[in-house]
């Protein structure tokens, strides 16, 4: 079982951090990727992971609610059982 946490950067130019933990919190991997080849470094690990823990701001600009790539992956079909929502409450509707 793995864990993995990543820390988004703005744009896909740019570097994203990753690092992935087993069962024992030993790190497996630790290493900074351009933000476009976040999920090809991620892969060999996703069928074993437990929980991926992510770090970035929600929105690009001033509350004017542009999704990332990454933002508008976890609105998609495979991720509703689990509720996960990349919205700030301001952006929720009840």
């Amino acid at each position: 079982m793995f864990f993995i946490g990543i820390d988004l950067s703005w744009k896909d130019k740019k570097t994203t951090g990753i690092c992935i933990l087993d069962e024992n919190r030993k790190i497996r991997s630790s290493r900074v990727v351009q933000g476009a080849k976040l999920l090809t470094a991620i892969q060999p690990f996703i069928k074993k992971t437990a929980v991926i823990a992510v770090d970035a701001p929600l929105t690009i600009g001033k509350g004017k609610g542009k999704l990332r790539l990454f933002e508008k992956f976890l609105l998609t079909k495979p991720f509703r059982p689990w509720r996960t929502n990349p919205l700030p409450p301001a952006f929720i509707k009840s």
